[in-house]
């Protein structure tokens, strides 16, 4: 576990905590970062470093240092998460750490809540801050185990055990929206007042909605999401997702970019984008998201996709060599498997490969009657695939170009005939 930690008292309450449980027993191997913003002074971020070095230095623990933003950062809340997920990813990632934890506590779910309310947010935005949810394209996962603690509870622990902290002089600017809410939570807090307990109430209030409609979606993901993981796409039947009022086509899009990790750089579907795709689905067309995604409606399907995919984790190739003798042909027709193909091995050669599709790939198809090559992309396209889909079209190529176009056909050249000696039984598994 990658540990956070900025100096103030909540992350530096958050890592003893978890230094403690580390040495009681509880199976946690830790590593601290420090992320510097570039937003305060020199002599304010040093204060900060020292108080995170001495933690280190007191638990023995590893600490890495993320610098300073090379250019200035936006000086919004927004700016500042995006550029710190995108350190802590960088530094756990090389550390082969798979999990972020973080300091948030009990009066940040609050202001969260109630700064949503103001903004007029949605279900999904009055639940507050999850306790735990993946980022950096689901190969990370970032906790909050101080989420049901109030701060007034960490300074007491800390204080207890003579342990510093360094207050951010930035929490003191009213300019920023947060610290004006915060400054209003405390003065409720301060003169008696019941608004915590209050927005726990909204936040218990809208995740049992939410849990409601997310029953009631359960039969069109587990039917009709289908995930070209290796495009970055998730296709629906656009009936399906027509047929929807508009809080649940808002949920399933939100279903649907789970699937992509469209929330790891941040909120990416608003309430104004919900109605664009409720007006796509009625015309057909296409509309750019936030956080380089994009909702494209032609024909019968909607596509929800990367604008720029990420170069994707193949699959693995399985390749299953035997005398032709012993290759039962009708049982291979017979089970028709999408992701199974049988070949000539003498045609295929000794190592064949998977890869994505190119732009100028050619091949045979099996079945034409012509004999004539054929450029892939335009092979699809004719059959209705959308270039969403193409783009993620899985080839394997052997010593003579590409032998099979993965779930679709195989090349002519390799079909298993009379004259074949061995068979290569060809798999692609997860």
């Amino acid at each position: 576990m990658l540990v956070a930690v900025s100096g103030g008292a909540d992350s530096s309450a958050l890592a003893g905590i978890l230094a403690r449980l580390s040495r009681h027993e509880l199976p946690l191997t830790l590593e601290l970062a420090h992320v510097d913003h570039g937003w305060r002074s020199r002599e304010e971020a040093a204060l900060d470093l020292e108080v995170v070095r001495g933690i280190a230095t007191r638990e023995n623990l590893k600490l890495h240092l993320s610098g300073r933003p090379q250019r200035p950062l936006p000086r919004t809340e927004d700016a500042a998460r995006r550029w710190r997920y995108r350190q802590l990813a960088h530094i756990a990632l090389s550390r082969d750490l798979p999990i972020v934890a973080t300091g948030h506590h009990a009066q940040d779910q609050a202001e969260t809540v109630l700064m949503r309310l103001v903004r007029g947010s949605g279900l999904v935005g009055l639940t507050g801050i999850p306790r735990k949810r993946t980022f950096h394209e689901g190969r990370l996962t970032v906790v909050r185990p101080l989420l049901d603690i109030e701060p007034d509870a960490l300074r007491t622990w800390l204080t207890a055990r003579n342990l510093r902290w360094h207050e951010d002089v930035t929490n003191q600017d009213l300019t920023r929206d947060r610290n004006v809410v915060r400054s209003w939570l405390e003065q409720r807090l301060a003169a008696g007042g019941d608004v915590g307990a209050t927005l726990q109430r909204v936040r218990d209030q809208a995740q049992q909605r939410l849990d409601a409609m997310h029953a009631e979606l359960a039969d069109l993901e587990h039917e009709d999401f289908d995930h070209h993981a290796t495009a970055a796409a998730v296709a629906i039947p656009r009936a399906a997702l027509g047929a929807l009022p508009t809080p649940l086509l808002d949920l399933a899009l939100r279903r649907a970019g789970a699937l992509l990790h469209a929330d790891s750089n941040g909120p990416w579907l608003t309430r104004r984008h919900v109605k664009l795709a409720e007006t796509l689905l009625e015309r057909e067309g296409d509309v750019d998201l936030p956080g380089d995604l994009l909702f494209h409606v032609r024909g019968r399907t909607a596509w929800l996709a990367r604008r720029s995919p990420p170069a994707p984790e193949l699959p693995s190739l399985r390749v299953e060599r035997m005398p032709a003798a012993a290759f039962d042909l009708a049982a291979h027709l017979r089970d028709d498997e999408p992701k199974t193909a049988a070949l000539d091995t003498r045609i295929l050669g000794e190592e064949p490969r998977l890869r994505l599709l190119a732009k100028d790939d050619v091949f045979t198809p099996q079945g034409q009657g012509s004999g004539h090559e054929k450029r892939i992309h335009a092979w699809l396209s004719k059959r209705g695939v959308p270039a969403i889909a193409r783009r993620g079209q899985l080839v394997v190529e052997g010593a003579h170009g590409v032998a099979w176009v993965v779930g679709r056909r195989v090349d002519a050249r390799h079909v298993i005939g009379p004259e074949t000696t061995d068979v290569a039984v060809l798999k692609v598994e997860p």
